[in-house]
């Protein structure tokens, strides 16, 4: 009798899962080349807009016009604008008193006098520039004094008399300045008018010329500013 011999049954085919592992390294890979992708597109970008911007400098150093040498005559620093202005101005000489000015050419020559001199316009009311010579205090008394002092009494003096206006006046100012190298204090005084309140302000300036002499400059007027140019033309001559 043939004897049967027990089959062995064949193993089952499993199925094994691939690993979870390789997966996970997949993914990180492909985050890594995202992020990697997006910090070179990230400098790539800022790369490109420095670029512009550079370009954009360069364009405009390139338009900027570069200047070109002025041909106009250029003014000597140490010359007076207003001196300049005035060299069509009509000229005064003082021989006997030592000095010299200019004055506007449509301006004349009001008055001159052994003491004074007086320039303006037809109406001296608008503009008057005068020069009164050999200052001294009204007072006999005072006839010891410095010239500082005196200067002082005769400015006190006739501020508050009526021959400066029908109520006087009052200091505004006091300041030390040069005419032509001498010492000279600048006063700018207010008339107290009844019949014009509002008057425009007085400037007197007196120059200390000599230990014997002084200059009384008195400028009235509203155009200051022409006064100005003519005290710049001012020059002392011995």
């Amino acid at each position: 009798m043939q004897e049967n011999n027990p089959v062995t049954p064949a193993n089952p085919i499993v199925q094994t899962e691939q690993p979870k592992k390789s997966s996970f390294l997949v993914v990180l890979l492909s985050i890594l080349l995202f992020i990697s992708l997006v910090i070179a597109g990230f400098f790539a970008y800022q790369t490109q807009k420095l670029v512009n911007e550079l370009q954009i400098i360069r364009n405009e150093e390139l338009v900027t016009p570069t200047s070109v040498p002025s041909t106009e005559p250029t003014t000597d620093p140490t010359v007076d604008p207003f001196i300049e202005e005035s060299n069509d101005w009509k000229k005064y000489t003082n021989a006997k008193i030592g000095f010299t000015l200019s004055y506007p050419s449509n301006w004349m020559m009001l008055s001159d006098v052994d003491q004074s001199v007086n320039f303006g316009t037809k109406s001296s009311e608008l503009n008057n520039f005068s020069v009164e010579y050999n200052i001294h205090s009204p007072y006999a008394v005072d006839s010891g004094l410095d010239q500082i002092s005196q200067i002082e009494a005769h400015k006190n003096y006739y501020l508050n008399s009526t021959s400066f206006a029908d109520g006087g006046g009052k200091e505004l100012s006091k300041q030390e300045i040069k005419v032509d190298g001498k010492r000279a204090i600048r006063y700018t005084l207010q008339p107290l008018s009844k019949e014009k309140p509002d008057g425009s302000p007085v400037v007197w300036i007196y120059v200390l010329q000599n230990p014997d002499s002084v200059l009384k400059i008195a400028l009235y007027g509203l155009d200051l500013t022409i006064h100005d140019q003519i005290l710049s033309t001012f020059k002392f001559t011995n």
